[in-house]
């Protein structure tokens, strides 16, 4: 659990404003929320990253979601910004097409890092 003094940032996408419901109050409290709706468009995950800007030494990135759409949002956490494996966890927990993924594999296995 993480301490009530650390500031939480969140991207959640979503398929319809529904499914906000399942998102807490007390995650409400705690973050800066931004949901994406999937109705809007392809791109709209990475774009959303990009304008965090640069992301700090003392910040811990964890992702999870479409595994395909995640490929480009880890590049970019750790090659645009260079932030450090240990800082950073991206999984993708199911991918479009794909039955019993398993989200330990490698997002990119062309990447091997």
């Amino acid at each position: 659990m993480l301490s009530p003094d650390v500031k939480i940032t969140s991207i959640v996408q979503v398929n319809t404003e529904e499914a906000d419901q399942y998102i807490t109050q007390e995650h409400r409290d705690r973050s800066n929320i931004e949901l994406l709706y999937r109705e809007d468009g392809p791109g709209q995950l990475i774009e959303a990253v990009r304008s965090l800007g640069s992301i700090s030494d003392d910040t811990y990135v964890w992702a999870a979601g479409e595994a395909n759409e995640l490929v480009e949002v880890r590049r970019h956490l750790r090659r645009d910004l260079g932030l450090s494996p240990d800082q950073v966890e991206v999984e993708g927990y199911w991918k479009r097409g794909i039955v019993n993924l398993d989200h330990h594999a490698p997002l990119d296995p062309s990447d091997p890092d």
